[in-house]
């Protein structure tokens, strides 16, 4: 059994066993939580046989708060996980938080040059990136000691950002409602320098390598007459030429900006209404919506994908299962503290970050 099904089967009889004691009707039944779920699932076109899905729905529980570590602040709290069971979280400055047991501590906080109310943290190697309103780099081959080695000045915020190939990617918002997807080389992490930038129409938020060779921008057109939000295609095989090659619709209105995660050729984005949607990058076109489960806030404002499963943010934390591909269905919920807008499993617990602290709620509700 893989671990994907070892998961979906652990949720399964927390979700569906263990926690109808406490949720579920005298007689141990899952009670009614509005209406049939499966009805939400509305594919564009039918979909295949297989993806029909007959299981019973399972009633939500609260998951089991570990502890939660780190200052608070005004801003969303992106955080990586680093190496040795050490997370960096970006706040009032750069948290670091040992999480590699039950309950996570804060070890130590390094000043951040540039402090924002949102922004990214990605690590490549012994090199960890703040973006915020500005870039910060540290060297972390001493994880619980982060080094400042470098950092760029910004007329804006960073709102996404990854890095592949030595290249520093991110999304780029300026305070003049200017927006663009950048490229810094990172090949010397203490001389970044920035070789290209491809203009955008709307407000940046994730930004996602698709393959080798391509970069999708989830944009929200807010600067002029179009309102729509789009995923927009970036063929970056030359990145020093980068260029737009198309855009894909994208359904809802998301709050703050557009998050979403890819898995092969699928994206999964969340918003409202629907929460969670499900497009096919090589075909452009939604294939699957998710309305928000019954009494939940019905709002997404971060996700991550893992082992098949979306852990979506947003007024606790949605687990929804994404196959058969085109026919996502919820599987549970998961109670946190705050508006989750980052998330990251690590085995079998989540760590969820918001503008208060980053928590580790254990996904075995039992």
């Amino acid at each position: 059994m893989d671990a994907r099904h070892s998961l979906l089967l652990l949720l399964s009889l927390s979700l569906a066993g263990a926690c109808s004691s406490s949720h579920g009707s005298p007689d141990g039944a899952a009670p009614d939580a509005g209406g049939d779920r499966d009805a939400d699932v509305r594919p564009d076109a039918d979909p295949p046989p297989d993806a029909v899905v007959d299981a019973p729905i399972p009633t939500t529980c609260t998951g089991e708060h570990l502890g939660g570590a780190g200052e608070g602040c005004f801003c969303q709290g992106p955080f990586a996980l680093g190496p040795g069971g050490i997370a960096y979280r970006s706040g009032a400055g750069l948290d670091v938080i040992d999480v590699s047991g039950d309950v996570p501590v804060q070890i130590g906080s390094v000043p951040q040059m540039h402090i924002g109310s949102e922004g990214a943290v990605t690590i490549s190697g012994d090199t960890l990136f703040v973006g915020s309103w500005g870039i910060d780099i540290y060297d972390i081959s001493t994880p619980t000691e982060p080094r400042p080695i470098a950092d760029v000045d910004l007329e804006g915020t960073v709102t996404d950002l990854f890095v592949r190939r030595a290249t520093l990617w991110i999304g780029y918002e300026g305070f003049d409602e200017t927006a663009s997807l950048r490229a810094y080389d990172v090949s010397d992490p203490t001389l970044p320098r920035l070789f290209a930038e491809v203009p955008l129409e709307g407000s940046p938020g994730s930004v996602m390598p698709w393959g080798d060779d391509r970069i999708v921008v989830l944009e929200a057109r807010r600067f002029g007459d179009d309102r729509s939000d789009v995923a927009t295609i970036v063929d970056v095989s030359s990145p020093s030429s980068a260029v737009i090659t198309s855009s894909v619709p994208v359904e809802g209105e998301g709050i703050l900006r557009r998050r979403g995660a890819i898995d092969g050729d699928t994206l999964h984005v969340v918003g409202t209404a629907p929460l969670l949607q499900t497009i096919d990058l090589v075909e452009g076109r939604v294939i699957a919506r998710l309305d928000a489960p019954e009494g939940t806030s019905g709002v997404g404002l971060g996700i991550h994908l893992s082992d098949g499963l979306a852990f979506v943010g947003g007024g606790g934390v949605q687990v929804a299962d994404l196959s058969p591909r085109g026919a996502p269905r919820w599987i549970g919920a998961i109670e946190s503290f705050g508006d989750p807008f980052y998330l990251e499993r690590d085995g079998d617990r989540l760590l969820v970050s918001n503008g208060n602290q980053l928590q580790i709620v254990s996904l075995d509700c039992r």
